[in-house]
């Protein structure tokens, strides 16, 4: 019997949306919702250095005089304006004097013309421009007491997800794979060079008991032409030299034979 498909509302949509516009934007469990930054926003170099702006354009207020000008400034600038009005009217009344510019990087400074009407442009500090907002520092709660750690360098937000060399092993890590690597073949030449130490000295030893073996037969052969009666002195002496001879080479033998199964048949 075939299951019938599971009812869903019609109004599953909405609330999906709804509930996603709501409480869930605003929700204080868990680590808190942000966008992710964007790969190519990376930081650079000198990117976080204070910078002066160039210039900005100004319209000042039109003054009759140049006294409502400077009752219009504040008292702290009063005095500076003055004495910046007094120099610039010595330099505009004096011919044999050169005027005199003061050049600053990336800012264009004008002379100060306080009679004018038209828009000026004036050197902007940091403490005039009005500061960003800060934006709150994200965090995740992760108890129902408000206990709370700072999502930067947790592991649960990805970051620099395309920075050169992301993912990669440490060089560390290379340097001890190295190592290992290293050990390893080491290790395996080692074993290499005992095997082919052990076959040499394998085939030395079958060597040994072949011409060992050789020897008993030769020795076999002399004994067996020595004639039956032996009456003479020099007759006998060579038949003991013979017998001892090969009583020797028949231990040489077993011990030789001895050796080989206990050390090479492992």
């Amino acid at each position: 019997m075939a299951t019938k498909p599971r009812y869903v509302s019609v109004h599953r949509p909405r609330i999906m949306k709804e509930s996603g516009m709501g409480k869930n934007q605003r929700k204080t469990w868990g680590p808190a919702q942000e966008e992710l930054p964007n790969p190519k926003n990376y930081l650079r170099k000198h990117s976080r250095e204070q910078k002066l702006p160039e210039t900005i354009t100004i319209n000042p207020p039109k003054y009759s005089s140049v006294n409502q000008r400077l009752l219009a400034l504040p008292p702290r600038r009063e005095k500076l304006a003055q004495e910046n009005l007094h120099f610039v009217r010595n330099q505009e009344t004096s011919p044999g004097l050169p005027k005199i510019a003061i050049p600053l990087p990336k800012m264009t400074l004008t002379r100060l013309n306080v009679d004018s009407e038209g828009p000026q442009k004036v050197t902007v500090f940091p403490e005039i421009i009005t500061p960003v907002p800060r934006k709150p520092v994200p965090t995740c709660v992760d108890t129902c007491k408000g206990h709370k750690y700072l999502l930067k360098n947790s592991g649960l937000v990805p970051q620099h997800a395309l920075k050169k060399g992301y993912g990669e092993a440490p060089r560390f890590v290379h340097q001890h794979k190295q190592k290992v690597i290293q050990k390893a073949k080491e290790q395996e030449r080692r074993i290499q060079e005992h095997e082919a130490k052990r076959a040499q000295e394998y085939a030395d030893a079958n060597n040994v008991l072949e011409d060992l073996e050789q020897k008993l037969e030769t020795l076999f052969v002399e004994h067996h032409r020595l004639p039956v009666v032996l009456d003479l002195r020099h007759n006998q002496i060579r038949k003991e030299k013979i017998e001892k001879a090969m009583d020797q080479v028949e231990k040489d033998i077993e011990r030789v034979k001895r050796f080989i199964a206990n050390y090479y048949s492992s």
